[in-house]
């Protein structure tokens, strides 16, 4: 914890958090991360571990981005994690199923920056409670990124992404549940 506390700092907070394997498409991001401007500060913290870290790792190093991602390991404190970060990254180059991950972002009014993959679409509207870029495109994740780094007002968004959220609790879906049952 006092690694990821020390790095706090200045810049915008990024975040994957996730199983590290080819499918999740940390890779992507890792090559959008290289096209931003050099004098951006941004900080992008990967949570979970995985065949595919090592790979990611030497990919950070060949992409000079050493001073701005950090392999943080598996964590049992998500969502203070999530307290910390101003955009969660999902960019699986499959059709990702479902997001849990996803959804517990936007609860925490985390910005969230997916692939327009699987049900992702489904979960995001595209400006509105969230954003989507083309699966695999490194440039439009760069772009994307950009266009939230100098966005000064995303708190509509936030909350947005809070509310949809709250549709995919266990309540709510107990609720939804009943209300079947009783039919």
């Amino acid at each position: 914890l006092f690694k990821i506390m020390f790095f706090w700092g200045g810049g915008v907070k990024l975040i994957y958090i996730g199983r590290l394997i080819q499918e999740k498409g940390v890779q992507v991001t890792l090559k959008a991360l290289s096209l931003l401007p050099s004098e951006e500060r941004y900080r992008f913290f990967i949570v979970g571990d995985g065949p595919y870290k090592r790979k990611l790792e030497e990919m950070t190093e060949r992409l000079r981005l050493g001073n701005h991602v950090f392999f943080v390991g598996e964590r049992h404190d998500i969502s203070q994690l999530f307290e910390k970060m101003d955009v969660f990254i999902h960019m699986p180059v499959w059709e990702e199923g479902f997001g849990i991950a996803v959804i517990e972002a936007m609860a925490a009014g985390v910005i969230c920056i997916c692939a327009r993959s699987g049900a992702l679409p489904e979960i995001i509207e595209d400006g509105k409670n969230g954003f989507l870029v083309p699966k695999g495109n490194p440039k439009a994740l760069a772009d994307k990124l950009m266009k939230v780094i100098k966005c000064s007002d995303l708190d509509v968004i936030r909350e947005n992404a809070r509310e949809r959220a709250l549709e995919f609790s266990i309540e709510n879906f107990v609720e939804k549940l009943d209300q079947e049952i009783e039919i």
